[in-house]
């Protein structure tokens, strides 16, 4: 599993990596999303959406991680901290879901 966000430019058919940002220390790259698959993923206007999805196997229990979390890209963004916010979510959240 990887945990990168690259972007694809059809034009010049050309991959763009996005986050995170390797040219930065660790320490200053933000917060991300924990590596995972079979998550769902949307664009909505300027904002790319990520739900859920499966992570790290775990022997000692012998399933697979999964989330119900929720975090939004936005492309526009000129914050110096540009990058994933996680979004903490009221109400009845739905449960972990691949």
């Amino acid at each position: 599993m990887y945990n990168e966000l690259r972007s694809f430019n059809t034009a010049k058919s050309h991959w763009t990596l996005l986050s995170p940002d390797y040219s930065t220390p660790i320490a200053t790259r933000g917060t991300t999303p924990p590596p995972r698959s079979a998550h769902s993923l949307c664009a909505y206007r300027d904002k790319v959406v990520l739900f859920g999805g499966s992570g790290a196997f775990i022997p000692e229990i012998g399933l697979r991680m999964s989330f119900n979390d929720l975090w939004i890209w936005d492309t526009k963004s000129t914050d110096k901290n540009k990058g994933w916010k996680q979004i903490i979510d009221k109400g009845e959240i739905p449960r972990k879901r691949m």
